[in-house]
């Protein structure tokens, strides 16, 4: 009686299978990775636009941070320090 239930299932079989699974896999992970490493890259290509970005943001929250901050110095009993 062989130890092996499966005898048509060789090793090397058994190895073709967990590598075109794991190709399969690479493949997956790269198609769902890929928009992102395209989106990467091109930011890599603009240096200045990740730059103009937060400029932009943060001139967008300044006045709202300010406000908050006005209010909360007011609350806890802080004047502005100038």
């Amino acid at each position: 009686m062989s130890d092996n239930a499966y005898p048509f299932i060789t090793s090397k079989s058994l190895v073709t299978l967990a590598l075109c699974s794991s190709i399969k896999l690479f493949n997956l992970i790269n198609l769902e990775l890929m928009p992102i490493r395209d989106k990467y890259n091109k930011l890599q290509e603009d240096k200045n636009l990740v730059t103009e970005l937060l400029d932009a943001g943060a001139a967008k929250v300044r006045p709202l941070a300010s406000e908050m901050l006005g209010e909360l110095r007011e609350i806890v009993g802080i004047s502005k320090i100038e």
